[in-house]
C-alpha cells in the first residue's frame, strides 16, 4: 500500500479535507498571502544556509 493510501486510511478526515473543494477554493483565494507568509518565514533560514555554504561550513548535498 502506498504511503498516501496508508495516510488516507489512518486519517480519513484529513484526507477528505485535502481534497475538499472548499479547501481548494480557500487556498486559491489566499494563495498570494500564504506564499508571502511562507517566504517571510523561510527567507532567514535560506539566508543562513547560503551564508554557511559560501563559507564552507555547509556543503551542497547531491539530490538522489
Amino acid at each position: 500500500m502506498s504511503p498516501y493510501f496508508r495516510f488516507a486510511q489512518l486519517h480519513p478526515d484529513a484526507a477528505r479535507l485535502m481534497h475538499s473543494v472548499t479547501a481548494d477554493r480557500e487556498i486559491a483565494a489566499h494563495a498570494r498571502r500564504l506564499r508571502g507568509a511562507q517566504e517571510a518565514r523561510l527567507a532567514p533560514i535560506a539566508a543562513w544556509l547560503h551564508a554557511h555554504q559560501a563559507s564552507g561550513q555547509l556543503v551542497d548535498l547531491l539530490l538522489p
